[in-house]
């Protein structure tokens, strides 16, 4: 979710029986009734404002797998795709010149946090791309409010010694045996 600069708006996700997850907005003062802006037969997750309030960064899977795309807010205008490789969780910096974001997500945790440079103004442009770190991460991060840090939960594997098994054969023996001594 994500306030509007002037913390009127507030845009939101929620999941549908019938669409999935889509993104809404509602008026943080009452007046009218939460509407829905971004609504597919795909999942449109993780929506985030820029600083202006005037572009939309969200996720959505429509491509067969998470990707970023930015779009005018609250519209109307074309969206344009930011990532290539996949991609979830945008951030924006306090100054609106990057966008960040989590790519390469695999089952086990593993991400890559990627910046993109962008210009916003009357239209959306990518100046670069480039891939910050990686590693095994829980989902969700934020970005300090200089830009220079990650605010991250690491995931870590607990290690163990092993599984202790214990095979009881003959039990049906061992069972009877038990059952007589109690008698």
């Amino acid at each position: 979710w994500s306030w509007s600069p002037e913390n009127n708006v507030l845009v939101f996700e929620q999941q549908n029986p019938d669409t999935g997850w889509d993104v809404g907005i509602v008026d943080a003062y009452g007046g009218t009734e939460p509407e829905l802006l971004l609504a597919s037969a795909f999942d449109e997750r993780h929506p985030m404002l820029s600083p202006d309030g005037r572009w939309l960064a969200y996720s959505s899977n429509e491509s067969g797998r998470f990707q970023i795309y930015v779009q005018p807010f609250p519209g109307p205008g074309s969206r344009t795709q930011v990532s290539g490789e996949g991609g979830s969780w945008p951030v924006w910096s306090r100054k609106g010149d990057e966008l960040f974001y989590s790519g390469g997500h695999d089952y086990f945790g593993q991400h890559d946090f990627i910046s993109v440079g962008v210009v916003l103004g009357s239209s959306f442009e990518v100046t670069r791309e480039r891939k910050l770190f990686g590693g095994a991460f829980a989902e969700g991060f934020d970005v300090a409010p200089d830009g220079q840090s990650f605010y991250v939960m690491e995931m870590r594997r607990i290690h163990s010694s092993g599984m202790r098994i214990q095979v009881v054969l003959n039990w049906s023996e061992e069972l009877e045996r038990l059952v007589s001594i109690e008698d």
